[in-house]
């Protein structure tokens, strides 16, 4: 990469996460959205010649404060639009820098001697390497050599949160690698994991460590 690609980079954040708080449509079919929006309109029609009835000038204020409302919300669903084609980019820039076939966020909750306790960290698998980012640059703060992985497993919790790793579990919420650092081997566990699930990062490991 050259030095003006390299200033371009550090002026924007290596990664963002997926917004938390996007919402679900309650209105999945399309036709039910459109029914739904009638029915609002006709309500506040309603509301309106009800009102201007008793008050004409209480009815256009009403009026007003709706127009204010649709408007502000207009805008903010404008604003996280803009905000999610900005996310996205930022992930598939950081994708493309690292030449990663799988790349995604977590936690590292503890063990690794070159990480912060309860680190936010990005994980790029990058054949032969797993690298560890941070969100604000694109230098790797680890580069863990696939073969130095010895063991990984999903990481299961029963009702009094006591781990479980004696089996692959699909919903498992947190990942457990094994790996050999200055002639001893660690167990780091990753949890909060977010873009890909932690069942995926198990088979992209065990078949990068396989092949």
């Amino acid at each position: 990469m050259n030095r003006k690609n390299r200033q371009n980079n550090s002026l924007q954040s290596f990664w963002k996460d997926d917004l938390d708080s996007q919402l679900i449509s309650l209105f999945p079919l399309r036709i039910l959205k459109w029914v739904a929006l009638f029915y609002a309109i006709l309500i506040v029609l309603l509301s309106f010649g009800f009102v201007y009835l008793i008050s004409p000038t209480l009815a256009w204020i009403c009026a007003g404060l709706v127009m204010i409302s649709i408007w502000s919300g207009y805008l903010r669903r404008r604003r996280k639009k803009v905000e999610i084609q900005t996310i996205t980019q930022i992930q598939q820039r950081a994708q493309n820098f690292t030449g990663a076939s799988l790349i995604g966020s977590a936690v590292h909750v503890a063990a690794h001697p070159q990480l912060e306790r309860e680190q936010n960290i990005v994980l790029a698998l990058a054949q032969p390497n797993l690298l560890i980012y941070s969100y604000d640059t694109d230098q790797p703060l680890v580069s863990i050599p696939i073969q130095q992985i010895t063991a990984i497993q999903t990481v299961v919790y029963d009702d009094e949160r006591i781990p479980h790793i004696d089996v692959v579990d699909s919903t498992a919420p947190d990942i457990q690698l094994t790996l050999k650092f200055e002639m001893q081997e660690i167990k780091c566990l990753f949890r909060r994991m977010k873009k890909v699930r932690p069942i995926d990062w198990y088979h992209a490991i065990q078949k990068a460590r396989i092949n």
